[in-house]
């Protein structure tokens, strides 16, 4: 039997639930069933934006329903409370790119490589009408600009200034590249990556924290969620129990 339109977020946040506290039979059970319906497409004036329309004959994809699927499409178990619960400070201090025009320039990647000292970045043209033209960048939080090497697809890239004492701009064409800004950053703690839990409230006592390696929600209980959720309750079968 086919969704329903008012079932299509029920069945998206049980797929969510199911695969966050690692259910994998009932994340199948979604999955099969919102792919049926989930009518994936890629959209807009150049055909390079894409969502999920759920057959609803709209023009455009309805944001949360199809931005849900998504988040269903890229997370794994557990990334859900991580989300929340797990914070890396040391990123508001790290090298960090700026200033990017988008949407003519898009990131697909940037990140810090602590260990090389080195920050990451791939380039792509967000839109394709802008393919080739002239654009730039900022990179800021450096430890000393003056001393900073940069690469473009692994060759040394010389179209950049320095406008402070941390912070440089490079001047770049739209379109896909590998940029690798050699910082001579590196984390205190020397490792990839310093996660900091948050402090809970009642964190002493074992009985009033979230453990979801030991939770287990059934079939029914996980489109119930959905319901309670859409309908505006401020509870569910799993939160009562």
């Amino acid at each position: 039997m086919p969704l329903r339109k008012e079932q299509v977020r029920n069945y998206t946040l049980a797929y969510l639930l199911a695969l966050e506290f690692g259910d994998h039979t009932t994340a199948r059970r979604m999955q099969h069933v919102l792919k049926k319906r989930s009518d994936p497409r890629w959209f807009g004036e150049d055909e390079d934006e894409f969502g999920y329309f759920f057959d609803f004959d709209e023009p455009w994809p309805r944001g949360q329903e199809s931005a849900l699927l998504m988040l269903a499409e890229s997370m794994d178990e557990g990334a859900w409370c991580d989300a929340f619960n797990t914070v890396d400070r040391d990123r508001f201090s790290e090298p960090t790119v700026i200033g990017v025009d988008y949407p003519k320039l898009g990131l697909s990647e940037a990140f810090n490589d602590p260990h090389a000292g080195s920050l990451r970045i791939t380039t792509y043209a967000a839109a394709k009408n802008a393919l080739g033209q002239a654009t730039q960048f900022q990179i800021t939080n450096l430890p000393k600009a003056n001393d900073v090497q940069v690469l473009r697809d692994g060759r040394p890239y010389r179209r950049w200034n320095v406008i402070g004492d941390s912070t440089l701009s490079i001047n770049a064409k739209i379109g896909r590249h590998r940029y690798e800004i050699r910082t001579g950053y590196r984390r205190a703690t020397g490792r990839a990556a310093d996660s900091r839990s948050i402090p809970k409230a009642n964190e002493g006592n074992n009985d009033n924290r979230l453990d979801r390696q030991h939770i287990r929600i059934g079939f029914s209980d996980l489109i119930a969620v959905g319901s309670q959720l859409v309908s505006g309750g401020s509870t569910c079968p799993c939160c009562v129990r």
